[in-house]
């Protein structure tokens, strides 16, 4: 006899199968892939940080911190926003478990279910689904062909419901920046219409061709909530720890959220972190843009490229018709995993590609890709 089957909620159901999960599942199907699909450094974490993680573990220091961060941490972290944002509004900082778990915090401190938020596509994944998990409404703003972020579309999608703009620069998966042009009118929208920014910024460290840092939203608006972390700057990705600045009260409603959802970020790991900002991360930095050139010289007679200007992805058209999804398929059975753009958008005209490997791994991939490439081309795919 058959049991019915347990009733879970919708909710976690309406996740499903996503495209990066298939990739997944197709990946452990292959021997020893080329596998550029998840941005994972490749640089290990920096001796100190794991010794000064170590060191709290063996001195005793597990326990509990408070829901906010380490207090140590959590001041210098303060001190350094103060420093770059100025003092025109009360700062504070709020360390979460990962850029995700800020994310998430920042959402339900800023939306009700039935609100509304504008994200940018293409865009991280996690946006979308973190949105529709809280039941707010996401409004797509396009920046296709050329990946700009244009202030007038935006304007476009503002509704009365409209609560927050979600902004993402460097970008995830095109790797593009928000000029400082366009990021202050995008300030001034926001401003007009009293929308909250929430501006994930943990490809901070990653800005090439001559540029020092982005342009932080932070900078120019208060209503501003901040996400920056360590995992990808020190390799970190599996230590699940970034932070949050904001406005006090708004720190204050996502601490008080983070207390009764996940209590507190590792803790212990929080001294690894305070140790992480005194290191520079200019090494890593000059390697994924001499990556960066390797991939773009390869791969831009054969593709349709806008060079990444940041961040560790390249977002490259497909040739002719053909579907990202489809491309991929033909990419796999080469032993070559790459995401379809329809993972980070809500068109499947490209593939994303991660280039924080070593250059032998990327020279291998982009000479799968090009014969494939020249394989369609035979074919008749106008490229």
């Amino acid at each position: 006899m058959q049991s019915n089957p347990v009733p879970l909620s919708a909710r976690s159901e309406m996740l499903g199968a996503r495209d990066i999960a298939t990739v997944m599942r197709a990946a452990r199907q292959l021997a020893d892939p080329l596998d550029l699909t998840v941005g994972e450094p490749d640089i290990p974490v920096p001796k100190e940080v794991v010794t000064a993680a170590v060191s709290a573990i063996f001195e005793g220091r597990n326990g509990y911190v408070p829901a906010t961060g380490l207090p140590a941490l959590t001041e210098r972290l303060r001190a350094d926003a103060v420093a770059e944002f100025g003092s025109q509004y009360d700062l504070d900082v709020l360390v979460t478990t990962g850029v995700t778990g800020g994310l998430l915090l920042a959402l339900m401190a800023t939306t009700d279910p039935g609100d509304e938020v504008i994200v940018i596509d293409p865009y991280f994944p996690l946006y979308l689904r973190q949105i529709e998990v809280l039941g707010v409404v996401p409004r797509i703003v396009t920046t296709y062909p050329r990946f700009r972020v244009d202030s007038h579309r935006i304007s476009k999608a503002i509704s009365p419901k409209t609560k927050a703009i979600i902004l993402n620069s460097p970008n995830n998966p095109t790797g593009s920046l928000i000029t400082d042009e366009e990021m202050a009118s995008i300030c001034k929208l926001a401003r007009f219409h009293d929308l909250h920014i929430i501006s994930d910024e943990i490809y901070r460290d990653f800005v090439y061709d001559g540029n020092h840092r982005i342009q932080s939203p932070g900078k120019l608006y208060e209503r501003v909530l901040v996400l920056r972390g360590f995992s990808k700057s020190h390799s970190m990705t599996g230590w699940r720890l970034g932070y949050v600045i904001g406005e006090r009260e708004a720190i204050n409603r996502m601490a008080t959220l983070q207390l009764y959802l996940y209590g507190c970020a590792p803790a212990p790991l929080q001294y690894g972190a305070l140790r992480a900002i005194n290191i520079s991360t200019l090494q890593s930095k000059e390697r994924y843009a001499a990556n960066r050139d390797l991939v773009v010289n390869a791969l831009s007679d054969s593709f349709d490229i806008v060079a990444p200007k940041g961040g560790f992805y390249l977002f490259a058209k497909v040739p002719g018709q053909m579907s990202g999804s489809k491309f991929c398929e033909l990419a796999r059975s080469q032993n070559l995993l790459i995401l379809p753009g329809a993972a980070f958008s809500t068109k499947d005209t490209h593939f994303r590609m991660s280039f924080c490997l070593h250059d032998h791994i990327l020279l291998d991939a982009c000479n799968v890709l090009v014969s494939i490439a020249l394989r369609l081309q035979s074919e008749g795919y106008d490229i």
